[in-house]
């Protein structure tokens, strides 16, 4: 019953039908080899708790995946600086990110992180314009230029009402230099096959979708993709990967000793070893146990003729605590290693059970390196969007034409130890530096912002304001 339990969740987060589906539907092969696919597929079951590994004898996951990817998701994005200025276009553009995009940005860096990319893809909501987050695994990539964009694809949006699911496959295509949007919608009992083609109109949600849109005058979609930074080794090609790809075999193996380790605990309980001697019995000669039979921690004793025993003997074995997390945490630093972190970054508490992440500032900087490509891949994802939505609010006439200057920037005091750092600068001030460079870098504003600052606090000293 478990294990058909298992295998059932398995199913459901690995519903979606496969590409020969999408390539029957659009008649266009896409990109991803089968070899990737299966990739693909193990990589978001083990994000999602539920890797193939799980059995019976080994029910239990850490889920590192998810931990991990959260990490380096928030480690990219908590200094996160976007900023759209210059006109009221921009100001319009700011509204559409601070209310779609950036409340949301962590999380989806995190599905990008476990499944290799994700998919940015602006649409008309409201008077404004949303963007919709397609996961990797949702979305089928095309075409794909020599330096690893996504020119075309298949986006798939799969919803269930009535008893029926219903798919819809939006097509980003171009035809001469023209660029076309595609959709079609189908109905079925199953989640893992299209079934019949409908009209757009015959489901509700999609009653108002245009079945083809064809957009003159633009040369990159109006999508964009967030993707990882990792060499692809599943199949060699443009492809992005997991940050976990190469480490699927220690997942599993940490997985594996932490089943182990939780098995020694429960089976290594205090027990009581009970003579025959001292046990009670009911009027049908059965035992009577102090607790719930299915429950009882008591034992009776084997009877071994004129050998005695006692009438009662705890027995309470040594549960092997710290050579589990000594192997546990052994295997944690392979997995540091081969997704690109500090060795350390990650340690095993088995009291808990948890896996916890050390402070982020270290010599050792592979951490602040991975995170550092994470972020330039996030910057130009971000960028395009922003370009796709500026495109969008021209076509339909959302706000008013202007142009606008973007800055996506990544603050690193995570990495750092300011107050080393500001320290180290005091010092050179005593000696003789600017003190309005050690404001703008502080407060991260220019040195002439600086010079206004230090001529306030200069009033203020003057005028008493200041003790």
């Amino acid at each position: 019953m478990i294990k058909e339990t298992w295998q059932s969740v398995r199913r459901w987060f690995s519903r979606m039908f496969g590409k020969d589906v999408i390539k029957q539907a659009v008649q266009v092969e896409p990109a991803a080899s089968d070899e990737m696919a299966n990739a693909l597929k193990q990589w978001i079951d083990v994000f999602v708790g539920s890797p193939e590994w799980l059995s019976c004898k080994h029910p239990r996951t850490i889920n590192l995946a998810s931990t991990s990817s959260l990490y380096l998701a928030r480690l990219a994005n908590a200094e996160l600086n976007f900023k759209v200025e210059g006109s009221a276009r921009a100001d319009f553009l700011q509204q559409q990110i601070d209310r779609y995009v950036i409340p949301q940005i962590t999380a989806r860096t995190e599905e990008a992180i476990a499944g290799g990319c994700i998919a940015l893809k602006p649409y008309l909501y409201g008077g404004g314009i949303a963007v919709d987050f397609v996961r990797a695994d949702r979305f089928y990539p095309l075409t794909i230029e020599p330096t690893g964009d996504v020119k075309e694809a298949v986006f798939v949006d799969q919803r269930s009402s009535g008893g029926y699911v219903y798919t819809r496959l939006e097509r980003h295509y171009f035809v001469d230099g023209v660029y076309h949007i595609g959709n079609t919608a189908y109905k079925s009992r199953s989640t893992e096959n299209l079934g019949t083609q409908i009209s757009l109109s015959d489901f509700t949600p999609w009653a108002e979708i245009e079945p083809v849109v064809a957009i003159e005058g633009i040369s990159k979609p109006l999508f964009s993709v967030l993707r990882m930074p990792f060499a692809n080794t599943v199949d060699g090609s443009k492809l992005p990967v997991s940050m976990y790809a190469n480490a699927m075999d220690t997942l599993r193996d940490i997985d594996f000793m932490y089943s182990d380790y939780c098995f020694e605990f429960h089976s290594g309980r205090r027990k009581m070893i009970v003579a025959e001697e001292a046990i009670n019995r009911r009027d049908d000669g059965s035992c009577i146990i102090p607790v719930d039979d299915d429950a009882s921690d008591y034992y009776k004793a084997l009877d071994f003729g004129n050998n005695p025993t006692k009438m009662f003997e705890d027995y309470t074995p040594e549960i092997r605590q710290q050579a589990y997390q000594d192997g546990m945490n052994q295997l944690l630093r392979i997995y540091e290693a081969q997704t690109g972190v500090s060795s350390g970054t990650y340690s095993l508490d088995v009291q808990t059970g948890a896996v916890t992440a050390t402070q982020v500032i270290s010599e050792d900087r592979n951490t602040y390196y991975t995170v550092s490509d994470i972020q330039r891949q996030s910057k130009a994802a971000l960028e395009q969007l922003i370009e796709a939505m500026d495109v969008m609010a021209t076509l339909y006439q959302l706000a008013p034409s202007g142009s606008y200057e973007l800055t996506v920037s990544f603050g690193d005091s995570i990495f750092e130890d300011t107050a080393t750092e500001f320290s180290r600068r005091m010092q050179l001030v005593s000696i003789g530096m600017k003190p309005e460079l050690l404001l703008a870098w502080y407060f991260e504003v220019s040195e002439e912002e600086a010079k206004g600052m230090l001529g306030e606090m200069s009033r203020l000293v003057d005028d008493g304001g200041m003790v």
